[in-house]
Parts: structure tokens; C-alpha cells; sequence
């Protein structure tokens, strides 16, 4: 007993520090979830069916292709569901997590053991290195059950690939024990590119041991080597199948997807980062640089223990001496000629190729590949990922091998001394691998953030949904993030859940969840659709978005958090608002509410199937919208994207990033010109209705005494036949120096006009809705103050908060004042009320209130009027400062007198460039209010007499977007006031990031370089209305590393409602996007800009312009062209079957109408087939089960296979000649690749079948298999 325990004691030992990793990482009684998780243990029936049932994935939101490898989890779930009996549910996942730990380091012992070494002490030390090194800290710090198959599995591949590439004779004792381990190794497939990875290394490995037989014209182990590839590629052909037919029909559009172009540069960028011979040794990758919610509203470094642990020097030493030993390795297999050594070369190579990836040697290369292939740029932008196991076993292999060839040099020794040698090293290198990964035996080996205690309500929650009969799609809410990543607040003193998602594992209903919308673009635009209901405040239209999505369950998850955000921006009030709305008018009910979960019923949610009647055509399809203005006008309809049908012009105009389509628009001095596709019978909505404001241009006209105001609204068109009528007022008034105000607003000091001759004042907006108030006020005030900032009383403060480096400070002069500071934006408020005291004499409602002022100093600072309670500005003009000494600054705004208690005067100084004191005085101030010599109302009735007139073009082609003639959405943006550079002081991350502006002849433009970090600036337009849309135009320049990103933030929501990057090119380009109405009533934007630089690949970047141009936006969605068409309806048909997610049977109701049309409430794709079977082919179960499962046989296809409310499947009927009615015949839908996994389930099957029986045929021949032989091929 004691001689087998000294024999099995290196596996004992290997057994013992495993387990106590295993128990120091384990956090009793909370589940193993965040970031990637798979949880089939939430609902094993559930799970099984979507894995058996796996290439199109219903529960993705509005369902898609399956882009990942679902089914190759499911060796993964039966091992759960079996210990599901006899372990805790929480404790499931980390089963299995805990099981690969022990695995690998053990496989890599019997490999180094068995095969390689055949010396006890040096396989120890292999596969203990296996288990203590950064590369397996990292596979398993935030583990994925598809980094942690590989690990766990990989050793045992080729262990038993080996041995039976080495066996004598064809016994398939090996091969039965290696098809086992490539089924149960399946699991890491689950992102396919990893199998592939590994199988091209394992195949590299394979033909390489073959290469010396093969030489000498013997084909044995060539011929096994084939057998092993096919059995690998045959026992996993139940994935295989279907992931070549998803990159065959859907690879490509992945690539495009949002979340990955915003994401994917900078992912690939961070693996970039550790492409280097010193990460390379230490088996460092880029979650040594990523980023965690650490709770409380802070955000940290992943791995920020390791990297504090790692900064000891004698630390870092330690991992280099190991890389030493493992060079030692390479150098001992060659001049040793070991042949598992050598043929393991290869594979080294070419894994280095991916961790080196875009640096040198291997830039050129690989630069070359993705760009020639785009799928291969997706499918790596984590290189790092996809080798690190490979790399991390070859590492320990070599590792090893230079363990023996140190046993080696010391059994040189005397025979005593040698042993006592080796025993030493032993034990040293022993205690050095412990000593290394000191952070993971106190419980970083998994980070403590991904141990978390699940609420109970949730398993409630998959309770309540299960008991539904009901399977409708759900959609989730709050939809404030584009990213796919939630964070949520369950615990205040533990770690909440973080990552892509979990509810939909026990949820059997489709989810409509932002994880999803990379997978299909349909998912894409129905969160671009909700969100643009949401975030506009538009509860008609979240009920319309509702109904086209075929949603039936609404479900508010009030735990989930954005720390990285204002909270505003999760909009709770507003969605609880919008809620109880839908229940007041009977569209939606609440069904049911777990803690913070409220789960809320669609009254008017139909089946998956129904019948659709008079469904009108709409063209073109279109990628991306914000408004589906054909269902809100014709209900249910089909896309077509040519023929007869009606015609939406202005459909197709932008991209998935809100970007104008190329070809679309140009910039001219006019405006921006906006092309379109002409048809027949051009349909303009009403102007007047359809938008809240119309650009007019404004001329005044002196006769005598007498004074006309001309306006020319025009309409968005180029070469109208007849132009709108122009509106005139006229008042009289004898000075020659006036100010002219429209609507309080557009403010204009005239002084002597010329006589008789119209006078342009430029281009103003007017109300469409409302009247506008026209108003004439003379040049000498009525009240005027010249303030003493010594008694007066305000506020002064850092605009964003406060940091202990800031400074901020006034001094006052009088009637003037200095403000100073530094590291900060400066904020000063002055109450009017404080200003004028004596406003009540006054008896006017309408005044004019002026402010006179003199500046000197920092040219990054303003007055405006402001609100009191937000801070910000109604009405302002950035001044740049001439130079010399005291310029004089003017500014008019009309408001109300009852108003003044509600406004101050705001002062801004940018004081956040440099580190030294920055300064600003302001003297001889005056402010001063002016009662009215004239005021009328410009009725909306005038306007739309005066549109009316015009008489359209039908050559026209092209509509014309004119400049708003306000210089502050066109102004020079080096004058513009911004914030601080750094994104994000507080962040852990070391920043370096610069700014400077930069002047030319005629250009000035802002530079931003950050060689690590990310540099931030943001210009707000506060006083721009939300009521209308806009064409955001920005002229930049990319000249190194990442391009510029932007977020359009709205002030109300503070939600970013246009999230992009900008031009990549090295030269100025000009980006146009689409910035469609928000909220009405509310006001301003910023835009936020941020060049992200990451170590080893600096970012330069240039920004040049932004200008805003008004955009009639419901005007132009509006315009149709084409046929007139009625409204459709929709017909519930009850008779309707899911059999699995991908087979569906339907009995009609009725017999269908000519162009009725069966609508399938799942996402467009070709693979969805409908056949109709007569019902004189199902007179028996047997029979019926036959042509049910395969109609393709016996049913006759329908053809008209048609896209319907531009996302979901439809057929249209043959003309009313089908007979579906009555039971007599019916339809049965199918998904055609779901056939792939059926016949590659048919090939995993027969493939265990043939092993077996090659097997026991052996036997039965008594057949004994011979020992491994220890004499290899040799090279």
C-alpha cells in the first residue's frame, strides 16, 4: 500500500495543491457567474432543447443564426444535469470549472510521464507548472466554460492521440478513449475559432510525428494520423455543419454589426499591447489592462491584485526564470532530439505568430489577413484568446523538458549528491511555482467578483415564465446601453452580477436583450427603434414598436445599474410612467412583481402565426431607421425592395451608426443637398404639421417712419416652380436705431438701414404650431443696472464637481470682477433677481434684457442667461476675444418679467487646459431691461397659407437642408469652451494624454494625442431645441492609432442617443449623421469626444469642425411616392403547433384570400421554409410524423417567401387556390440547416458506433494491445 502510494505521490501532490486552489477560490453559497456564463442548470429541459434543437436561436431576441456553437455545450450540460442529483445548484457551474482544474494538470503529468519523459520529478514539475503559471490564472480569473474544456482537456488529446500513433497495431483501446475525450473537449467550440485553433495546432502536431515514417515510405502512422483528424472532425460534426453554414450565409454581417465596429479595433488593440517578448515570457495578456466594475461606483483593474503582486521585482524574476527553463526545454529537444519536442515546434511557431500578432516580425502578415479577410479580423480580435491555451500547454511541455534536462546535468553528479540535487530542485521549483501564484492561493485564481449571491427572486421569476402558456417574446427594459453588458445592485457589502447576461437560461420566452443584436441586424434596429421611443418620451410610439415586434411580455429589471453613467440615464421614472400609461389604457397589465422585477402582460400580443390581410408593399428596404414610418401609416406591410407598392424616398438614409449613406448628401454653400430616387405620384405630408419649426429668411424695409419684416419660409426643395408667399409686419418707429426680436430669441440691433431697399437679416426659425412673437424695442433701456459685485449675491463653483487639485476663486473690483482657477471649468451664477431689484415698475410682460460687459484674459470664457435650477444656458454667443485691452461684449435676450426669478446670469471660465492659474477679468458691467415699442403675433395660419403656395417640381431629385444662419451650430470649435482631458481622473489607469490647438493659415483645429488613456473634450450647445432634427456634420482627420469617437448626449435624458466613431481617414473627411427629434420642450446637446490611446499604440487625432443644420425630419420620412394602399389586418390563427423550436405546424381558420399573407413572427431568414400538406397524407400517427418531419418530401413548397415589416418571415398565399382549411390540409414550417445538426448528430453517433465495434471485434479476436513503445519515430 505505502510503495503505491510513493508511486502515485507526484499525482497525489498535484491532487492536494489543486484542491486547495480549488477551496480557496470557492465562496460558499454563491453561484459562479459574470462576464461570458453559461447556465443551462437554470432550466436543464429548456437548455437540452435549444441544444438539440440549436442552429437557429428563437431566444435571441427576434431570433438568429447561431453564430456561436451552442450544441457543442451539451457533453458540458449532461455532466451538469447528472450532478445536478447529488450537488447544490450553485455549486453546479463551479463543478465544472473545479473538474478542468484537476484534469489538466493531471493529463499534462500522464503526457509528460507516459510519453515525453518517463521521469517521474520532471513531469511533476510540468504539470504543476501547467497548473501555477499567469496563463491558466488567466483562463480561469473570469472563467469560460470554453477556455476551461480546453485547459482541462488538452493534455489528455494529445496524451492519447500519442499513444496511439505509437501502438503497433490498429487495437482501438486509444482511439475509443480519444473519441471520448474530442466529444467531451467539445465544449470549447462554443466560439468556434478556438476548436479550429486547437485542431490546426493538433493537426500540425499529427503530421509533423508522422513526417520521419512518412519520409521512409511508411504509411502507418500517416494513416492513423488521418484517422484521428476525421474522427476529431466526424464526433464534432454536430456543430461543424451548422457553424460553416453560419459563416457561409451570416459571418460576414457579424462584422458590421454596431457593438463590433465600435468595439472590435480596440479589443484587438489591448491583445496588441502584450505582443512583446517580456509579456510573451511572463504569459501575460490583455486582462492585465482591463477594466471591472469594482462596486460602489468605481470602476478598477481586472487583475489589479496580480499586478501590484507582480511590480516586486523578485516576482517578475521568477516567471523570467522560468521562461529561461523553458528555453532550456527547446534547446534539450533538439540536441536530445526529443521527438515529442520537436514536433510540438511547429505548433509553437505558429501560436507566436498570434500572440506577436500586429507587432514585428509579424505585422506585415498579419495586417495583410485582415484585410484580405474580414471574418478572420472578427473571428481575432482577441488573438491572445484563442492560443493562450495552446500556448500555455506547450509552454508547460517545455517547461518540463527542461526541468529533465536539469535531473539530467545533476544525476552527473555523484550518486548521493545528484539525488539530494534533484530532490532540491524538486522542492525549490516547487515552492518557487507557489510562491509565484501567491495571489491565487488567497482566492485570485477566480475573481472574487465573479462569485455572487443570485437573489432568489429570479429562480421566481423562471418559475412564473415556465407556467406560461404564453411563449410571446419578451421585452426587457431599462435600454439605456448599446453594449451587451449589464451591471446590477444586489448586495451593498458583495459583488452583483456583471456581464453579458443570464435571465434568458431559464426564461423560455425570446428575449429581446442587447447581448443579441450583434448576431442579427433586425435585433439591432428594434433596439434602435425602442430606444428612439424610449428616450423621446414617445409613448405612442413605444406602443407602435410593441406591436410591430410581436412583444408580449414587458419586463422592468429596476436592480440593473449604470455606474458608468449619469442614473438619469436609466430612465426608471420615465418607464414607470410610460407603464402605468399602457395599464390606464388597457394595452398592457401587470402580471406580476418579484422585489425590483415588474413583469408586465400585452393585451394584444398574437401568436407566432397569423394571417395578415391586404398587406400593402413598401419600398425600399432599408438597414436603419428611427421610425418605421411605413407601420405607423399602413399597420403590417411587406418590404420589397423593387416594383410597384409605395415608395419612401428618405427611407434608406442611414447606416447602423446613424451615418448619412455614401452618395446621399454633399455639403454646398446653400446647405446640405439630400439626393433621392424619383417615382411617380410624389406625396408631401402637410409642412406645417409634420415639423415644429421652418427656416425662413428675414428682411426689414424703411419707408419714412414706417418699417416692414419680410419672411420667406422655404420649403426643403430645390427648384420649386412657385416658392411660398412671403409674411409681412409692418410698425413704425421714428429712430434709426432699434433691435428687432423674433420670439425672444433671434435678436438683431439695426442701425441705418438704407431707404426703400429690402435688408437681409439672415435665416431664422418660426413656430409652425404656435405664433410667433414679433417685437421692436428702441436702443435705450427702460432699467438699466451697473452692478457692485461687493454687496450682490452668487454663486461660484466647479462646474463638474470637485478634485483636490482644483482651484477656484473670485476677486471683486466694483462693478467687475476676476475669476481665476486651474484643473477646472468654473461656473459663476448670478440671480437677476439679485440684479434688478426694481423690475415690478415695469408693466410690460415682454422685455429685453441686454448685457454690456468688458473682458480681458483667458478667451475661453462667456456670459449667457441662464436657469437657475439647471444651470443651463438659454441664450448665448461665444465671444474669441480680439486682442487688445477691454473689448466691448453685447448680448439680447426677450424673456418674461414674471420670469426673472427663474434665470441668472452664468458666468464660464475653461480653466481646465494647463496646471497653471488661469484668469478672466470682467469689468464696466451693465445689464439693463427694455419695454416694447412694437409687438405682434405671426399666426401659424399665415404660415401655412404662406406654404400653400408652393408649387413642387416633379423633375426634382433632391431635397435642399439650408444652414440655420445661427453662427453657434457653425462656429469655429478652437473658441469653444471644454472640459477636462482626462476622462476619468480617478481611474487606476496611468493616462497619458495631451491637446493643443492649432492654428494655419485657414485652418484651426484641435489635436489630441493620448499614448495611453483616453483624451476627452466636449462642446455643448445647450441652447439647441430638441424638437427638430439635425444633420450633425464634423470634419476630423485619424492620423494614428484609433479614430476619434463621439457621443451626442442629450442633456435631458443624459443618455448618449448617437454613440460612433468618427473618419478613419488620414485626411480632413467629413462625417454627416442623422440626430432625429427628442424630447419636445427640451433643450441642448453636448458632444462628447474621446481618442483613446492604447500602450504601444499611440492616437493622433484632429477635429476641425462640427456644425449642426437643421433637418425637417418628419417632413422628409413622410414623403411617399407610388401607389395609394388601405391599411392591413391581422387574423389570429388559433391551430397552431410548435413542435421544437424549428418545426411549427399551422391549421388555417379560413381559406386565405388572393395575397393574403402568413406572417412568422421570427427573424428573416432564407432557411425558413413552408410546405403544405394535404391532408390525405397523414391518415396514420406514423405516417403523419414522416411527412411532419420531413415535408420537403412530401409537401408541395410555397414559393412567395416574403419579408414583412422589414424583420420578420411571410408567405404570401398562391392566389387563394390552397385548400388550408378545416383540418383538410395544413402548413408546416421548418428551419432547413436545423438538418445540418440532425446528420452531423447521425456522424458523432455512427462514429462512437464504428470505435466500438472496431473495438470488441479486436477483442473477440483475442486481440491484446501492445505496450506503448518507448522508441518514437525519430527526425
Amino acid at each position: 500500500m505505502s510503495r503505491k502510494i510513493l508511486d502515485n505521490l507526484p499525482l497525489l501532490a498535484l491532487f492536494f495543491i489543486t484542491l486547495i486552489l480549488a477551496f480557496q477560490n470557492y465562496t460558499p453559497g454563491t453561484f459562479l457567474s459574470g462576464w461570458d456564463t453559461l447556465a443551462p442548470e437554470f432550466n436543464f429541459g429548456l437548455n437540452f432543447q435549444r441544444l438539440f434543437f440549436g442552429v437557429f436561436r428563437s431566444e435571441q431576441g427576434l431570433g438568429a443564426v447561431a453564430a456561436h456553437s451552442h450544441m457543442s455545450d451539451l457533453p458540458r450540460a449532461i455532466l451538469l444535469y447528472i450532478f445536478n442529483y447529488f450537488m447544490p445548484l450553485s455549486f453546479l457551474r463551479y463543478s465544472y470549472i473545479f473538474l478542468n482544474l484537476f484534469l489538466g494538470p493531471i493529463g499534462m503529468y500522464y503526457f509528460l510521464q507516459k510519453v515525453v519523459l518517463k521521469n517521474k520529478a520532471a513531469s511533476f514539475l510540468g504539470g504543476l507548472f501547467y497548473l501555477l503559471n499567469l496563463g491558466t490564472m488567466q483562463q480561469f480569473i473570469v472563467p469560460f466554460e470554453m477556455f476551461v474544456a480546453q485547459y482541462g482537456m488538452l493534455p489528455w488529446i494529445f496524451l492519447f492521440a500519442t499513444q496511439y500513433l505509437k501502438t503497433q497495431n490498429s487495437n482501438g483501446k486509444y482511439l475509443l478513449w480519444f473519441a471520448l475525450t474530442i466529444l467531451f473537449a467539445s465544449p470549447m467550440a462554443y466560439a468556434a475559432t478556438l476548436w479550429y485553433i486547437t485542431f490546426a495546432c493538433f493537426s500540425i502536431y499529427l503530421f509533423t510525428l508522422s513526417l520521419p515514417t512518412l519520409i521512409k515510405k511508411n504509411f502507418s502512422v500517416f494513416k492513423k494520423t488521418i484517422i484521428l483528424i476525421l474522427l476529431s472532425l466526424l464526433i464534432n460534426s454536430f456543430w461543424i455543419l451548422p457553424n460553416i453554414y453560419f459563416v457561409l450565409t451570416s459571418g460576414a454581417r457579424v462584422t458590421y454589426a454596431n457593438i463590433n465596429t465600435l468595439f472590435s479595433p480596440q479589443a484587438f488593440l489591448y491583445n496588441k499591447e502584450f505582443g512583446n517578448l517580456k509579456d510573451i515570457a511572463l504569459i501575460k495578456n490583455f486582462l492585465f489592462d482591463w477594466g471591472v466594475y469594482a462596486g460602489g461606483g468605481q470602476f478598477g483593474n481586472l487583475l489589479q491584485v496580480w499586478t501590484e503582486y507582480l511590480n516586486k521585482p523578485y516576482v517578475s524574476l521568477i516567471g523570467f526564470f522560468f521562461a529561461a527553463v523553458a528555453v532550456l526545454g527547446i534547446v534539450y529537444s533538439i540536441i536530445k532530439r526529443n521527438i515529442i519536442g520537436l514536433c510540438l515546434l511547429p505548433v509553437l511557431i505558429f501560436v507566436l505568430f498570434f500572440l506577436i500578432n500586429d507587432n514585428p516580425p509579424t505585422s506585415f502578415l498579419y495586417r495583410f489577413l485582415q484585410s484580405s479577410i474580414p471574418l478572420f479580423k472578427e473571428a481575432f480580435r482577441f488573438p491572445a484568446d484563442k492560443v493562450l491555451g495552446i500556448f500555455i500547454f506547450v509552454f508547460g511541455l517545455y517547461f518540463g523538458l527542461g526541468q529533465m534536462a536539469l535531473v539530467e546535468i545533476f544525476k552527473k553528479l555523484p550518486s548521493f549528491f545528484a539525488r539530494f540535487v534533484v530532490a532540491l530542485q524538486l522542492i525549490s521549483i516547487t515552492a518557487l511555482l507557489i510562491f509565484y501564484m501567491t495571489p491565487a492561493f488567497k482566492g485570485n485564481l477566480i475573481s472574487p467578483l465573479m462569485r455572487v449571491k443570485i437573489p432568489n427572486y429570479y429562480f421566481d421569476i423562471f418559475s412564473y415564465f415556465d407556467k406560461q402558456t404564453d411563449n410571446g417574446r419578451i421585452a426587457d427594459l431599462p435600454i439605456h446601453s448599446p453594449w451587451g453588458w449589464q451591471y446590477y445592485d444586489w448586495q451593498e457589502n458583495g459583488p452583483s452580477y456583471q456581464g453579458a447576461g443570464f435571465i434568458w437560461f431559464g426564461v423560455k420566452q425570446p428575449i429581446l436583450n442587447r447581448d443579441f443584436d450583434r448576431w442579427n441586424p433586425a435585433n439591432e434596429q428594434y433596439f434602435r427603434e425602442m430606444s428612439y421611443a424610449v428616450y423621446s418620451k414617445r409613448d405612442d410610439l413605444f406602443k407602435r414598436v410593441i406591436e410591430k415586434y410581436n412583444i408580449h411580455y414587458i419586463l422592468l429589471d429596476e436592480s440593473i445599474i449604470a455606474p458608468e453613467n449619469d442614473a438619469r440615464i436609466l430612465y426608471y421614472d420615465e418607464l414607470r410612467k410610460f407603464l402605468e400609461k399602457l395599464e390606464k389604457e388597457n394595452f398592457a397589465r401587470q402580471d406580476a412583481q418579484f422585489e425590483k422585477v415588474k413583469i408586465f402582460k400585452v393585451a394584444s400580443g398574437l401568436n407566432s402565426l397569423y394571417l395578415l390581410k391586404g398587406s400593402p408593399k413598401v419600398l425600399p428596404k432599408a438597414s436603419a431607421y428611427y421610425e418605421d414610418f411605413a407601420y405607423l401609416k399602413y399597420n403590417d406591410y411587406k418590404s420589397e425592395e423593387s416594383g410597384s407598392g409605395t415608395f419612401y424616398p428618405f427611407r434608406n438614409l442611414i447606416d447602423s451608426q446613424s451615418h448619412i449613406l455614401n452618395g446621399r448628401t454633399n455639403i454646398t454653400q446653400e446647405g446640405a443637398v439630400l439626393n433621392f430616387q424619383k417615382k411617380d405620384n410624389l406625396s408631401s405630408p402637410d409642412f406645417a404639421e409634420s415639423e415644429n419649426y421652418i427656416a425662413s429668411d428675414l428682411f426689414l424695409k424703411r419707408e419714412g417712419t414706417s418699417v416692414s419684416i419680410q419672411f420667406y419660409p422655404h420649403l426643403p426643395y430645390r427648384n420649386l416652380l412657385d416658392s411660398p408667399l412671403s409674411i409681412t409686419s409692418s410698425f413704425d418707429i421714428p429712430d434709426k436705431n432699434f433691435i428687432v426680436s423674433i420670439n425672444g430669441t433671434n435678436n438683431f440691433r439695426v442701425a441705418d438701414i438704407e431707404e426703400n431697399a429690402p435688408f437681409s437679416l439672415g435665416t431664422v426659425f418660426l413656430n409652425t404650431g404656435m405664433g410667433n412673437l414679433i417685437s421692436a424695442y428702441p436702443q435705450n433701456p427702460d432699467i438699466a443696472v451697473s452692478p457692485d459685485f461687493s454687496e450682490i449675491q452668487f454663486g461660484l463653483s466647479a462646474c463638474e464637481g470637485r478634485s483636490p487639485d482644483q482651484v477656484v476663486g473670485i476677486e471683486r473690483e466694483g462693478n467687475g470682477f476676476s475669476i481665476f482657477g486651474k484643473n477646472a471649468p468654473i461656473c459663476m451664477n448670478i440671480p437677476l433677481e439679485e440684479i434688478f431689484k426694481d423690475a415690478g415698475q415695469l408693466n410690460n410682460s415682454e422685455v429685453l434684457l441686454t448685457s454690456s460687459f468688458m473682458q480681458s484674459g483667458n478667451p475661453l470664457s462667456y456670459v449667457c442667461v441662464a436657469d437657475i435650477k439647471t444651470g443651463s444656458c438659454l441664450s448665448y454667443t461665444f465671444k474669441n476675444v480680439n486682442p487688445g485691452r477691454f473689448p466691448i461684449n453685447l448680448s439680447y435676450f426677450g424673456i418674461e418679467k414674471n420670469n426673472l426669478q427663474n434665470l441668472s446670469i452664468k458666468v464660464f471660465l475653461d480653466a481646465t487646459q494647463t496646471d497653471k492659474i488661469e484668469r478672466v477679468k470682467y469689468s464696466n458691467l451693465v445689464f439693463s431691461l427694455t419695454k416694447p415699442i412694437f409687438s405682434s403675433n405671426l399666426s401659424k395660419d399665415l404660415i401655412k397659407e404662406s406654404l400653400s403656395s408652393a408649387v413642387l417640381n416633379p423633375a426634382n431629385k433632391s431635397a435642399l437642408v439650408p444652414f440655420s444662419g445661427n453662427e453657434q451650430l457653425s462656429q469655429d470649435i478652437t473658441s469653444l469652451p471644454r472640459t477636462s482631458i482626462n476622462c476619468n481622473p480617478s481611474s487606476p489607469l496611468n493616462h497619458e494624454v495631451s491637446k493643443k490647438i492649432i492654428s494655419k493659415a485657414k485652418d484651426n483645429y484641435i489635436q489630441y494625442e493620448s499614448v495611453q488613456g483616453t483624451a476627452c473634450d466636449h462642446f455643448s450647445y445647450q441652447n439647441l431645441s430638441q424638437d427638430q432634427g439635425y444633420l450633425l456634420s464634423i470634419t476630423s482627420r485619424n492620423i494614428q492609432g484609433l479614430p476619434l469617437t463621439m457621443c451626442v448626449l442629450n442633456y435631458a435624458s443624459k443618455h448618449c442617443d448617437l454613440y460612433t466613431n468618427l473618419s478613419k481617414s488620414s485626411k480632413f473627411t467629413t462625417d454627416i449623421f442623422l440626430i432625429p427629434p427628442m424630447q419636445e420642450g427640451q433643450k441642448g446637446y453636448d458632444i462628447d469626444i474621446a481618442s483613446l490611446g492604447i500602450k504601444g499604440t499611440k492616437s493622433v487625432n484632429d477635429l476641425k469642425s462640427i456644425q449642426f443644420i437643421p433637418f425637417p425630419y418628419y417632413f422628409l420620412s413622410k414623403i411617399e411616392e407610388g401607389e395609394k394602399q388601405e391599411t392591413s389586418k391581422k387574423t389570429s390563427i388559433e391551430g397552431q403547433n410548435e413542435i421544437n423550436p424549428s418545426l411549427y405546424k399551422v391549421t388555417l381558420n379560413e381559406n386565405p384570400a388572393v395575397n393574403d399573407t402568413l406572417v412568422f413572427s421570427k427573424s428573416y431568414q432564407t432557411g425558413w421554409k413552408a410546405y403544405e400538406i394535404k391532408g390525405k397524407s397523414q391518415n396514420s400517427k406514423v405516417k403523419s410524423f414522416i411527412v411532419t418531419i420531413f415535408p420537403f418530401l412530401f409537401g408541395k413548397e410555397l414559393k412567395n417567401h416574403v419579408l414583412v415589416n422589414n424583420w420578420a418571415n411571410g408567405w404570401q398565399m398562391e392566389n387563394g387556390k390552397s385548400s388550408i382549411v378545416n383540418n383538410q390540409s395544413s402548413i408546416i414550417i421548418i428551419y432547413l440547416p436545423q438538418y445540418l445538426q440532425y446528420l452531423g448528430f447521425i456522424l458523432t453517433f455512427g462514429t462512437f458506433v464504428v470505435v466500438i465495434l472496431k473495438l470488441i471485434k479486436n477483442k473477440k479476436g483475442n486481440l491484446t494491445e501492445n505496450e506503448v513503445s518507448d522508441k518514437l519515430p525519430t527526425i
